[in-house]
């Protein structure tokens, strides 16, 4: 590696997203269920259940989406809180922590 490279080549590496393209990203996102292409059934189900909170005048009840990436996860949940008119609050802390307490537990020593 050379030293004009290095930079480069750390760039690279570094995984966290900047602010143009979060901005990016999320402009290429679909905004409501009819701009979200696939998942009829999983779409139709999120409709009744966010109709269901809005008849109630109560925020939807929560919501997790699990499987491997690509799927639409977060595109749903950005979905789902647009249309409730409520900020998403998406859990990445919790996550990170919950993946330290985890790791540490599997480091403990076994009594």
């Amino acid at each position: 590696m050379t030293p004009e490279n290095s930079m480069d080549d750390e760039r690279d590496l570094d995984n966290t997203a900047g602010d143009q393209e979060i901005q990016y990203e999320t402009s290429l996102r679909p905004n409501s269920f009819e701009e979200y292409v696939g998942q009829s059934k999983i779409k139709k189900n999120l409709s009744i259940f966010m109709e269901a909170a809005r008849m109630r005048q109560e925020t939807l009840d929560h919501a997790l989406f699990y499987g491997p990436p690509g799927l639409g996860k977060t595109t749903l949940a950005s979905i789902i809180s647009s249309e409730m008119g409520r900020s998403l609050n998406s859990n990445l802390e919790l996550l990170r922590t919950a993946r330290i307490c985890c790791l540490e537990r599997e480091l403990m020593p076994r009594i």
